[in-house]
């Protein structure tokens, strides 16, 4: 699977509370919890760029999802951090 790749937006920042990701986003005044999945997902993407097709691959292989399980868990988890100003594309991919 071919595509944008996805990155952190800059000055965004994020704590581990209990397990789970909290995400800020200051610019917009906002905060999102990510369930355990998308914990994993954010930390997978850390500080690099990463495609569409390679966040689907590590969370099947987590989590022992079929490809079109990953593909649809990885489609809402960007959809969402993209609303929320989390993520951005990048210049990979």
């Amino acid at each position: 699977m071919t595509g944008p790749s996805f990155q952190r937006v800059p000055g965004v920042s994020s704590r581990i509370i209990d397990g789970r990701a909290v995400v800020v986003v200051m610019a917009r005044e906002a905060l999102h919890s990510l369930n355990e999945s998308g914990t994993f997902l954010w930390n997978v993407i850390g500080d690099q760029e990463r495609t569409r097709g390679e966040l689907c691959s590590a969370l099947a292989r987590r989590y022992e999802l079929s490809r079109e399980r990953a593909e649809s868990d990885v489609s809402a988890f960007l959809e969402q951090l993209l609303e929320l100003g989390a993520l951005e594309e990048g210049s990979r991919g």
